[in-house]
């Protein structure tokens, strides 16, 4: 298994530019965190999210090459995979909100939150199908409870779940703030803690430990401008955050307690920028599953529940067989999404 890993790096390498004195100002890109470099680093981590899946489906063997890439992908990246999406989130919210002030948070409602539950309910309605396929016994309650993302008929849920609550925070932080940023987020920080507490006792500690990368995303926004112009002047700046970043993650892969693993998170989220700062990592096809995240994170686990259930156990076939129809629905879900979104959203504005 440890082929996929090193094609997922290959892939990482295709179109890699280092800094230049034609590219960059000071060794650094300025593009670091703009849309089009941000979805070629969510193309790669949901990749990783895609082989990681697959693994809990398979049993490896105890070869050194499948050792190898059980330990990468789930001891020393582990939950961390979905760290960057949550701090790419943060930022992208908190940069709307300073460019367009309130008329952004009063949407947030119904094009964050009301447009991301569509789509995640229609591919819930998906799962029923593999469920009665794979006769499945679901209950009323499970069904319900897995439209909002509490519970699953066979779905990944609690990132769903996560993501909504986090943008219905953001919208009473910022409504209560008015047009205060710095106040509004104080609020938001605060609201996401007590969400981690309540999660604390309901859920898994995967459901909480990368919640916080919201936030710090939105603080990651405010402190930028000062954070270049700091790490411009003073290249010691940046290798200490680096050092410190890689070290707090480090310390995370060998104390995995619940509490070291929400730092672990949010230093292998911002490690990963501090990165792009340094090497940009921009191709077409990373930058396709960028943009087809959301489709790929929900319905990966179809073609998996069935050829699982068709007692498929050759993990190269496997594998592969639920990358390519993962892929393919991916893009049709995308497309049918889009349309029924022109016909609601567009419509009601």
């Amino acid at each position: 298994m440890i082929i996929f890993v090193a094609i997922i790096g290959l892939l990482c390498l295709i179109g890699i530019k280092l800094p230049t004195k034609r590219n960059t100002a000071n060794g650094y890109f300025d593009d670091y965190m703009s849309l089009e470099k941000t979805t070629s680093i969510k193309g790669i981590f949901i990749l990783i999210v895609i082989l990681s899946h697959s693994l809990s489906y398979l049993t490896l063997s105890d070869s050194l090459l499948d050792s190898g890439c059980l330990f990468i992908v789930k001891n020393a990246i582990g939950q961390a995979m979905v760290a960057p999406f949550m701090l790419f989130s943060g930022y992208g919210v908190m940069l709307s909100i300073d460019k367009k002030g309130n008329d952004y948070v009063n949407s947030i409602p119904s094009k964050r939150f009301a447009k991301v539950l569509l789509h995640f309910d229609i591919a819930i309605l998906l799962f029923l199908a593999v469920a009665i396929i794979t006769k499945e016994e679901l209950s009323v309650t499970k069904f319900i409870l897995s439209l909002i993302g509490w519970d699953s008929i066979g779905n990944s849920n609690w990132y769903i779940f996560d993501i909504l609550v986090l943008y219905l925070l953001t919208y009473v932080s910022f409504m209560i703030s008015r047009k205060n940023k710095y106040l509004g987020l104080g609020i938001n920080f605060i609201l996401c803690c007590l969400m981690i507490i309540a999660l604390r006792f309901t859920k898994d500690s995967w459901w909480y430990d990368t919640i916080l990368c919201y936030p710090v995303g939105m603080l990651f926004y405010v402190c930028k401008p000062k954070f270049d112009v700091i790490t411009k002047k003073h290249p010691v700046t940046y290798w200490l955050c680096a050092i410190i970043c890689f070290g707090v993650v480090c310390i995370g892969i060998r104390h995995g307690s619940t509490f070291v693993s929400v730092f672990k998170n949010i230093a292998f989220a911002l490690f990963i920028v501090l990165i792009t700062m340094k090497l940009s990592v921009n191709n077409k096809i990373l930058n396709f599953f960028g943009r087809h995240l959301f489709s790929i994170y929900i319905l990966q686990r179809i073609p998996m529940n069935l050829l699982s259930f068709a007692g498929v156990t050759n993990k190269y076939l496997f594998t592969i067989a639920s990358f390519a129809i993962t892929v393919l629905l991916a893009v049709a879900f995308d497309y049918v999404i889009q349309k029924i979104d022109g016909i609601i959203f567009i419509a009601k504005k």
